[in-house]
């Protein structure tokens, strides 16, 4: 698979096999979804990239090493913005269901958990909790065998309700790579969370924090000679250097080492 691996070794932060895309979340920890903008090829080259920092690093000093070197090697502008993203949302229905709700305040005496009974896609999935919180179901929803529904999107809790709950709610399994038609009998995960707990399950979105790319050159700025990067390796000073990698074909890659001024060779 081509999955950036990175690691700190030996007074090197190196990350392999590595796109853009990879390099800046990495540096601006955000998601790669998050990094909007830039060129075709900024989620398909790859790179290998080594580049010296303090033994005593921190996770902040270390985003701040990649951002120095996407700015100086790759000339990289960014500005930070934010972007819409689709959620499903759990809010109060109405009023009227919201004072009949379903869910029953927990005593908070009893273990908190959730459980799933059910043998999709020939039952219905019944799914009771007890001492759980709002935000809790929110977060496990997306993970639930047999959900089918929400399509890997993230659920978020609106509801305003705080504390504990006890509750239970079924619905008819749904696979989404084959969906079934509806049937007189069907109950939907939307119909049993507004009819049976008096919630609403709902698509949104949600801002979240992003990284857009203005400019951004497709190669890296050249290396020093090699009767240079010696000299300033004899001066302790070190500065990433980049060259062609070998990592797999057909991915473009390069290496950044201690010891110069970047640049491919």
């Amino acid at each position: 698979m081509n999955e950036m691996r990175r690691r700190v070794v030996g007074g090197r932060y190196e990350l392999r096999n590595a796109t853009v895309v990879d390099l800046i979340r990495t540096a601006w920890v955000v998601q790669a979804d998050d990094v909007i903008g830039g060129p075709e090829w900024l989620d398909s080259k790859r790179f290998d990239v080594s580049v010296p920092v303090p033994q005593t690093a921190g996770a902040e000093q270390l985003r701040g090493v990649l951002q120095t070197m996407l700015s100086d090697r790759f000339h990289l502008e960014v500005h930070t913005t934010t972007r819409k993203v689709p959620v499903f949302a759990i809010t109060t229905a109405n009023k009227a269901l919201a004072a009949k709700a379903l869910i029953e305040s927990a005593s908070g005496s009893e273990d908190s958990g959730c459980g799933q009974q059910g043998s999709p896609p020939h039952e219905l999935v019944l799914f009771e909790c007890r001492n759980v919180s709002l935000n809790r179901l929110a977060d496990g929803l997306p993970r639930m065998r047999a959900t089918g529904y929400l399509f890997n999107y993230r659920v978020v809790e609106n509801t305003g309700l705080k504390g504990s709950f006890d509750f239970s709610v079924k619905w008819t399994p749904r696979d989404s790579f084959r969906p079934k038609v509806a049937t007189a009998d069907t109950i939907t995960i939307f119909d049993a969370f507004e009819n049976q707990l008096g919630l609403k399950l709902a698509l949104s979105s949600v801002s979240e924090p992003a990284i857009a790319v203005d400019k951004l050159d497709e190669q890296p700025t050249p290396n020093l000679p090699e009767a240079s990067v010696a000299a300033q390796a004899a001066l302790r000073f070190e500065v990433p250097t980049i060259k062609p990698s070998l990592s797999p074909p057909p991915c473009s890659s390069v290496r950044v080492e201690p010891g110069g001024a970047s640049a491919l060779s």
